[in-house]
């Protein structure tokens, strides 16, 4: 990979033929690093994506043996739906892990009943605040480089004012919640799970553009690297 004038951008991949296979295997880093948290700190904390690629990594980690009564878990992002709809991402992630639903887990749910979109993000944004740094932040990519609900061109790529969560409006999607890129890259472990040859190719054109171009970019240039699972099937 190559990279830009000025840049540190660093990365570790870590290859698998199936996302099946590297789910169980983020699973399992990320347990480590949780019950590490817990042991130092008394208390670990945990973002992770929606969509579909996270599924079999959710459901591995959910059957880890750990210390859930002392792990907050929130998703990276959330669509601005009902919690209860299919395109909510905590529906899906409430699916994959048992621990969460049945309370063991604390959650912190992206939903505001009743809210307009800037409300709820600025409720939001005082919940997560108030929380300490992430211990650790999982997430997917678009093809288009974007991650959590931060697309090309978002203008909380270039400046949020150390807002925590931000509502974003992509064009031709649904309105959203986001983690902002300040949380995200103050995060003490950063893992990338995705699949394919095209986000594979868009992992290596970021190398050479800037957050606004790939917001992926922001996570190559944290002075640690970026563990990146990847898989050459979803």
């Amino acid at each position: 990979m190559g990279r830009p004038r000025g840049s540190v951008l660093l990365a570790h991949w870590h290859k698998y033929p199936t996302i099946q296979e590297a789910g169980r295997e983020l699973a399992g880093a990320v347990a480590s690093l949780l019950s590490a948290a817990v042991a130092r700190n008394g208390h670990a904390s945990l973002a992770v994506p929606g969509g579909t690629t996270p599924s079999p990594f959710l459901a591995a980690l959910s059957d880890k043996d750990l210390p859930w009564g002392q792990v907050t878990l929130m998703p990276t992002d959330e669509r601005f739906v009902e919690p209860h709809e299919e395109q909510s991402n905590e529906r899906m992630i409430l699916a994959c892990m048992p621990a969460i639903a049945c309370g063991l887990a604390r959650w912190v749910s992206f939903h505001v009943e009743g809210a307009t979109l800037g409300a709820a993000a600025i409720e939001l944004d005082i919940r997560v605040r108030s929380l300490p740094p992430l211990d650790v932040v999982v997430l997917g990519m678009g093809a288009d480089g974007h991650i959590a609900s931060l697309f090309p061109g978002d203008p909380f790529l270039g400046v949020s004012a150390g807002q925590h969560v931000v509502p974003t409006r992509p064009v031709g999607l649904s309105p959203r919640l986001s983690l902002s890129p300040e949380r995200l890259v103050a995060a003490g472990r950063v893992f990338l799970l995705v699949a394919g040859e095209a986000k594979r190719n868009a992992l290596e054109r970021a190398t050479g553009q800037t957050p606004l171009e790939a917001p992926v970019s922001l996570l190559l240039r944290r002075p640690e690297a970026l563990n990146i699972y990847w898989s050459a099937n979803g």
